[in-house]
């Protein structure tokens, strides 16, 4: 049975509440992107605070790696998700 990659990207950020990075209350939101190599899954951690590092979202790849991309244009996969997203 393979694993979604919403699975691998829940069990990536349980890791990180249990270490005490994120909020408890932070959670997947409901809509994804894809583009095929990366799904792209939104956090909402509950408060208007920007999380420490400014954790944008995460891409999980077609291997199931996951890759947290801060809001940092420096960020490698950050015009990943810039394409994946749709225009505003």
């Amino acid at each position: 049975m393979s694993v979604s990659r919403r699975d691998v990207a829940q069990k990536w950020l349980d890791k990180k509440i249990e270490d005490g990075i994120y909020p408890p209350e932070t959670v997947l939101l409901e809509q994804t992107y894809s583009d095929g190599e990366y799904e792209l899954f939104d956090l909402d951690t509950g408060s208007d605070v920007p999380v420490m590092g400014g954790l944008m979202c995460i891409l999980v790849d077609s291997q199931g790696e996951v890759h947290p991309v801060s809001s940092s244009p420096h960020e490698p996969l950050f015009h990943v998700v810039m394409d994946m997203l749709p225009d505003e």
